[in-house]
């Protein structure tokens, strides 16, 4: 049940995504408000009926406690439901320190087995890169 909820917030932002900040907003009070409230009265609900120490308990109070946080993306639209965009961007910034690490140490190696690309190229593409894909 709280996989088809968090789907349906999922499907509004699908809609919503490329639209102005406005526009999206509007889409958010109108379809996303209703999902959200209905999600966070549903966890609620769910805790009284499962054990207090298990697992599932322990998640659904970490979800509660995070909502009032979440609650900001539906009433601005730049913001996004998610910080995915950020996680890929950060992959990219580790793997390029992780490359450049890999130049410092093949520094050592003969001049024809060296990498050929500096790590500075490859910084500067992946920031291209990062900037596409966290673009609308």
């Amino acid at each position: 049940e709280a996989i088809r909820r968090i789907a349906g917030l999922y499907a509004v932002e699908k809609a919503a995504r490329g639209l102005p900040p406005d526009k999206r907003v509007k889409i958010r009070e109108a379809e996303a408000r209703p999902v959200f409230d209905g999600l966070e009265a549903w966890l609620a609900a769910q805790l009284p009926d499962i054990s207090g120490k298990s697992p599932l308990a322990a998640a659904i109070r970490y979800a509660l406690t995070r909502m009032a946080r979440l609650r900001p993306y539906l009433d601005h639209g730049i913001l996004e439901i998610d910080n995915n965009c950020a996680e890929r961007a950060m992959r990219a910034i580790f793997g390029i320190i992780g490359s450049a690490m890999a130049v410092i140490r093949l520094r050592s190696m003969p001049a024809h087995w060296r990498l050929p690309r500096t790590a500075m190229t490859t910084m500067a593409n992946t920031m291209i890169g990062i900037h596409q894909m966290c673009s609308p």
